[in-house]
């Protein structure tokens, strides 16, 4: 079953919940392209996490009837694949003439760094100025990208939605779902996810429980499931990445210490590569990071701790000779 974030994703542009300013300008740059080519063949969204930047995307291309193609963070995005992908796109014309148009969707071009995509963003740069067709670039933190890279493009800003537009959404969805709901307890949960609508529709389902009504007890629920949810992104993040950045970004993120990341990781490696050499690898370089972590504690040299993150993430997320792309269920240390 689809979760729940996936299913009310908003499908066209007048379903989009929050930062109406943002969709008119992305609006009034996608129209431009009717008349020709603009000056600005890429727009940046850039903006907090679950402000809905991918879902506008989208919903965009969608109401316009275009094709869309997309690629994401979970993508090797190195020069080989951008000029493979994107340059294909953007310089080929659509199979169905009907549509007219593509529009390129690449999502958190902030993450295109590293020695995994080397090259990645200078070949998006030459692209981004030679495109046919409408390009899309998100980001979470464009300061992250060069100055002459963010002038490229058309930055259009998106802020964290409104405490009452979340409500809106939540009571929407608990509707279509036959969830009796508390006004109090979806607007303590919006408060929670603070402005970020995917955190609180993600939320819900844990508040829920299998019940039919939520109110304000079921917010200490929530409470208890919140570590576990983040702590599963976390581990997730480290093995489904190739790349060094983002899987040490994931245990900085976590808001959790590295001794109880590193114990998740040890506990959930065999369940999650499947060869043998690379579970191998995976666990020389977690045992590295638990070294690390002991001589910490032996010597209090809290200087070795950047040492254990990058052995427990980056060492552990490279180790494998291939992405694992199914869904694995992971279980607690």
């Amino acid at each position: 079953m689809a979760a729940w974030v996936e299913r009310y994703r908003p499908q066209r542009l007048k379903d989009v919940a929050g930062n109406p300013g943002a969709v008119e300008a992305l609006t009034s740059w996608i129209e431009g392209w009717k008349d020709g080519v603009p000056e600005k063949r890429a727009v940046l969204l850039y903006g907090p996490a679950g402000t809905g930047k991918t879902s506008v995307a989208h919903a965009m291309a969608k109401d316009l009837g275009y094709d869309s193609i997309e690629l994401n963070a979970s993508d090797t995005r190195t020069k080989g694949v951008i000029d493979k992908i994107v340059g294909a796109a953007s310089s080929l014309a659509t199979l169905d003439p009907a549509k007219g148009r593509k529009v390129l969707i690449l999502d958190e071009v902030d993450g295109i760094h590293g020695k995994w995509d080397h090259g990645g963003l200078a070949a998006l740069k030459g692209w981004v100025k030679e495109s046919h067709h409408p390009m899309v670039l998100i980001a979470n933190d464009p300061w992250k990208l060069p100055k002459e890279f963010r002038a490229l493009t058309l930055m259009i800003d998106f802020k964290r939605i409104d405490q009452r537009t979340v409500v809106r959404v939540l009571k929407e969805i608990c509707s279509k779902e036959g969830i009796e709901t508390d006004e109090k307890a979806l607007k303590v949960l919006a408060s929670i996810a603070n402005g970020d609508l995917r955190s609180g529709i993600n939320a819900l389902p844990a508040m829920e429980g299998g019940k039919k009504r939520l109110d304000l007890k079921d917010l200490d629920l929530l409470t208890l499931r919140d570590t576990e949810l983040k702590i599963f992104d976390t581990i997730g993040r480290i093995f489904k990445t190739e790349n060094c950045d983002r899987a040490r970004e994931a245990v900085r993120d976590s808001g959790e210490d590295p001794e109880t990341v590193l114990k998740w990781v040890v506990e959930n490696l065999p369940l999650e590569y499947e060869d043998p050499k690379d579970l191998a690898e995976a666990f020389r370089w977690a045992s590295r990071a638990d070294i690390y972590l002991g001589r910490i504690m032996r010597r209090q040299d809290w200087g070795l701790m950047s040492y254990a993150i990058d052995a427990m993430s980056a060492g552990v997320a490279l180790a494998k000779g291939r992405r694992y792309r199914r869904f694995v269920r992971y279980q607690y240390p």
